[in-house]
């Protein structure tokens, strides 16, 4: 797996959390208890700290870059771009979406929210909690039912559930 220091910033790992090895971890990166980080996901911590919260999963092809904290169980889905974002917990970013902030002009997203798939949040927004959030720039659509919340609690479950099977025994490379 791929893990760098840079600038004397060292990544810090739990070791119940699953690193896919394609996945590159680099700089001031902080990674907590059943995380999952999938395939050809990168963490750049090397502009600011990125913490990704307990049971959180950051799927194949995400990016994660500046000041970033991922809140506990969310979701971080496949080829999201996240750059200086504040999560509550809870919370899922669908496929495709961009969650784009600046310095001094953050995304803040509150517990329980959905970002769509294919979204652009820009620099500066704020998101409620338990707000679905969808287009080309996002809006504010309607808020989380039971329905949606479920949407989101299924990927939650089965990514810890296949970060452990993945960190086990039975993945293996073959030669």
């Amino acid at each position: 797996m791929p893990v760098y220091s840079v600038d004397g910033k060292t990544p810090k790992i739990h070791p119940t959390a699953f690193i896919a090895p394609s996945a590159s971890i680099i700089g001031d990166v902080v990674i907590e208890a059943n995380v999952s980080i999938w395939f050809n996901a990168t963490l750049r911590g090397d502009s600011g700290r990125i913490t990704i919260g307990e049971n959180s999963n950051v799927q194949d092809g995400a990016v994660i870059h500046e000041e970033t904290n991922i809140g506990k169980n969310c979701v971080i889905a496949h080829q999201t771009l996240v750059h200086r974002v504040n999560t509550g917990e809870n919370v899922l970013i669908a496929n495709g979406a961009s969650v784009v902030g600046a310095a001094g002009a953050e995304v803040n997203i509150g517990d329980g929210a959905i970002i769509g798939a294919g979204a652009l949040v820009t620099a500066g927004t704020t998101v409620e909690a338990n707000t679905v959030m969808m287009g080309f720039p996002a809006k504010p659509i309607r808020e989380v039912d039971d329905r949606l919340r479920k949407v989101q609690q299924g990927p939650l479950q089965a990514y810890l559930k296949s970060g452990q099977t993945y960190k086990g025994e039975t993945f293996k490379e073959v030669k």
